[in-house]
């Protein structure tokens, strides 16, 4: 026989609404927001890095002559680099947003400069140039930007 203490499984009540009551919901808030800006805050990798091909075509700092192909080629980037993105945000964004909530830290500026470290250790590893940082480093602001503004968003 099954211990119980005396209370039904029922949503605890946490305030009114035109006479209504509101039952708390059964998903975290914070659990709600972090779903949702892991989810949806990589996605703004695509368009940001199709802007950068974008001024890249115009200012002719590349070997392609036509706006187009330049855009397209770096929207190529920003879709491929969803598949980095994706688990770059659950193996360390995840993790870090909630160390600095935990510590009350939990701002822009702190999470931009957090983003560039698995930046910095990729430039290190796998591109070791100017470029190759600039290019990671703007990719990690980029999602970290987006998680950013859909953790408050949500």
């Amino acid at each position: 026989m099954p211990i119980s203490n005396g209370l039904k499984n029922r949503p605890s009540l946490i305030g009114t609404r035109a006479g209504g009551v509101i039952a708390q919901s059964t998903m975290n808030d914070v659990t709600r927001k972090s779903l949702f800006s892991i989810t949806l805050g990589p996605l703004l990798l695509v368009p940001a890095l199709g802007i950068v091909g974008s001024i890249i075509s115009v200012l002719n700092l590349s070997n392609f002559s036509d706006l187009t192909g330049m855009t397209a080629l770096y929207l190529m980037y920003g879709v491929i680099g969803l598949l980095f993105a994706y688990p770059g945000v659950i193996i360390f964004g995840l993790p870090s947003m909630l160390a600095l909530r935990a510590y009350n830290k939990f701002s822009l500026p702190i999470l931009i400069i957090v983003s560039v470290i698995p930046a910095s250790i990729l430039f290190g590893l796998v591109m070791p140039t100017l470029e190759g940082w600039l290019f990671y480093g703007y990719s990690s602001v980029v999602v970290a930007v987006g998680c950013w503004y859909v953790f408050k968003w949500a």
